[in-house]
């Protein structure tokens, strides 16, 4: 009787929910779209070749031995071939190495072998690339291809040559140039350099690890009159990277910027570099005129000559001096109307007009106008180019930003 009487009890409250939610009011039901979730748990393989950095062979044999020393771990590789029969000799590789979301993780790798320098190098594990790490991906693995070059213990450092020049080509003499060790090289040239950034999980483009050295004393040196100079082998760190700096200077009358040239790792670089500085005049144009006899209007030039200066030390080319002519509104021009002259500085062409009958003074208004000298002149110890020097343009100015165009026209008498 009692079961009977719990039991209607229950149905009746089911029947009474029911009718609930039968006939109460009706209301939609809506979902959240799920967040887009970021990386983690993201780690990189670290794997390449070790090599001998005099002969470019492969390093093996029982003593060599490669250590990443993450945190308090010194970690061994999860592959290290040292048999010198085996085609792969030389290869080793990390796994599992933590890579940091929207950061990066730095971490030694030391390889050692008797009979070499001992290596050590810092490895930037970093992927923090726009658009990848906002990508919906969990347990992503990267990789890095990065290869170890070992110095025979004795082997000497070679010399470095830097060739410096101006945008023109000329070599610069008397340039100081500092040679800047870098000692945390990788974190600048790794981890993000190269990466490709279409999709997580492509291959890191492979690079060569950089060994990390002492730093050693500050180096510098004076180009000489073929515009280069030479550090000795014996003042470097067999390994180490280095940045050459030019100083800036006055060179051939040209307002040269201070400039670094690429740097290079000592042994595995190359040796030889050329530095070509920049202009620091403001204007675009490598090569204008400074100031011409007639650039103030209304001056007077009894002589009819047109004096004008460049930035760049000038002579003649193949057309020489006789290449100009000239007309006038007065007088009677010779047959060879116009010659050129340049001074003995280099700076400065004098245009003069030649006279069968030279303009009178009663001559109002006279005026001298020169034409020709295409491809005259060329910048002294630069033959790459030739100039017709009433085609270039005057030093920059409020109006004319890029430089005023040079007036061929000479005033003789006053109006």
């Amino acid at each position: 009787m009692l079961r009977n009487k719990y039991l209607s009890a229950v149905l009746l409250a089911a029947s009474v929910s029911v009718g609930i939610w039968g006939c109460g009011p009706v209301t939609e039901k809506t979902t959240t779209p799920a967040p887009t979730l970021t990386e983690f748990n993201k780690t990189m393989t670290l794997q390449g070749k070790i090599i001998n950095a005099t002969t470019g062979a492969p390093i093996g044999g029982a003593d060599l031995k490669v250590y990443l020393v993450q945190g308090t771990a010194n970690r061994t590789p999860d592959k290290l071939i040292t048999d010198t029969t085996d085609n792969n000799v030389g290869e080793y590789a990390f796994s599992g190495i933590p890579v940091a979301v929207n950061s990066s993780i730095a971490y030694k790798v030391v390889a050692v072998n008797t009979g070499y320098q001992r290596f050590e190098g810092e490895c930037l594990f970093d992927y923090a690339l726009a658009g990848v790490d906002t990508a919906t991906v969990i347990d992503t693995t990267y990789n890095w291809i990065g290869n170890i070059y070992l110095y025979p213990i004795g082997t000497p450092a070679g010399d470095l040559t830097f060739s410096v020049k101006n945008l023109h080509g000329t070599p610069v003499s008397g340039a100081t140039v500092l040679l800047r060790q870098n000692i945390n090289t990788n974190t600048s040239t790794n981890g993000k350099t190269g990466v490709t950034t279409t999709l997580p999980g492509t291959l890191i483009a492979s690079t060569t690890l950089t060994a990390t050295n002492s730093l050693v004393q500050s180096l510098s040196g004076t180009t000489g009159t073929d515009g280069k100079v030479t550090f000795a082998g014996t003042t470097l760190a067999l390994g180490g990277n280095y940045t050459p700096i030019v100083l800036p200077l006055t060179f051939d009358g040209q307002q040269l910027a201070v400039t670094a040239g690429t740097a290079v790792t000592v042994g595995t670089g190359v040796a030889a570099q050329q530095i070509s500085m920049t202009d620091l005049e403001p204007t675009a144009n490598l090569f204008y005129v400074v100031s011409a006899s007639n650039s103030i209007a209304g001056s007077i030039q009894s002589t009819g000559a047109l004096a004008l200066t460049f930035n760049r030390k000038i002579a003649f080319d193949s057309n020489g001096a006789t290449s100009f002519t000239a007309t006038a509104t007065a007088g009677t021009p010779a047959a060879t109307s116009a010659t050129a002259a340049i001074s003995t500085d280099g700076y400065t062409l004098t245009l003069t007009p030649s006279w069968t009958t030279a303009p009178l003074a009663t001559d109002a208004g006279a005026t001298v106008t020169f034409a020709g000298g295409a491809a005259s002149i060329v910048i002294q110890g630069y033959t790459g180019a030739s100039y017709s020097p009433l085609g270039l343009l005057g030093f920059p100015t409020t109006a004319f930003p890029l430089g005023a165009p040079i007036s061929p026209a000479v005033q003789m008498i006053a109006n």
